[in-house]
């Protein structure tokens, strides 16, 4: 475990570490057979855009995780949760959803939301053991070729 879970806004200086990031993800990805993301996405493009729009942090010291937070009808919605190979089984992206949850109570948010892909099985159970329940399934019509999506919930109130 990590003693202190350290945070922050990602900036345009950490593109390259963030891409870094990310190509070691998809790799993670790929060899575990997870068919949820390609090599077109996600991309350093949307990368650039989290960080433009001030929605992209970054978790962990030297940029090993990273995630994206929306806000939709009082809801915290999260995306592309990324952590380095190097810290893959040391609970970092358990605390991360320890974090993400308490930050939604303080603000009084109504919960937390996060789709993920019938073959990221991974996540599935990190989710599941964070006590988010399955609320939905379904296919996103522009990445049918991906088969089921499903949409995990963990309701604050």
């Amino acid at each position: 475990m990590i003693a202190t879970l350290n945070k922050r806004l990602a900036q345009t200086s950490d593109l390259s570490g963030l891409t870094e990031l990310l190509a070691d993800a998809q790799r993670q990805m790929q060899q575990a057979g997870i068919t949820q993301w390609n090599p077109r996405y996600p991309n350093p493009e949307t990368l650039q855009a989290d960080i433009d729009q001030q929605l992209l942090w970054l978790y962990g010291r030297q940029q090993r995780a990273a995630i994206t937070l929306t806000l939709a009808d009082n809801t915290l919605q999260l995306h592309r949760l990324m952590v380095h190979s190097e810290c893959r089984g040391h609970g970092l992206a358990t605390q991360i959803l320890q974090d993400l949850i308490a930050v939604a109570a303080s603000h009084d948010l109504a919960g937390l939301q996060i789709t993920t892909n019938h073959t990221n099985r991974p996540m599935m159970h990190l989710l599941e053991k964070a006590d988010f329940q399955l609320t939905r399934e379904f296919l996103m019509p522009d990445r049918m070729a991906y088969g089921t999506f499903y949409e995990y919930n963990y309701a604050l109130n």
